[in-house]
């Protein structure tokens, strides 16, 4: 597989993982551009059930719109956050 054909898939699942929530295209964009994130970040992600609007849940109102602790927390699998953006009601 080609870097584009890598690029445009990894595009295609962040897109999916995102829902359609502007604020979860962003957090997932900006992640992919400065930390480099991958497949494994997103299957994190999917695996944790954190999808859509929880994406930016888990970005704004735990980690305080702070990337870096987002990234790291998705890929320790932080079971902190992951219940906090769980329970979070919708």
């Amino acid at each position: 597989m080609n870097d584009e054909t890598m690029k445009n898939a990894l595009i295609g699942v962040l897109v999916k993982i995102a829902e359609g929530n502007p604020g979860a295209i962003r957090v997932l964009i900006d992640m992919q551009k400065e930390k480099e994130f991958g497949f494994e970040a997103a299957l994190h992600l999917d695996d944790m059930n954190i999808k859509g609007w929880k994406i930016w849940v888990g970005f704004k109102d735990y980690c305080k719109q702070d990337l870096d602790k987002f990234y790291d927390l998705v890929m320790k699998r932080d079971k902190d956050m992951i219940k906090f953006i769980n329970d979070y009601p919708e």
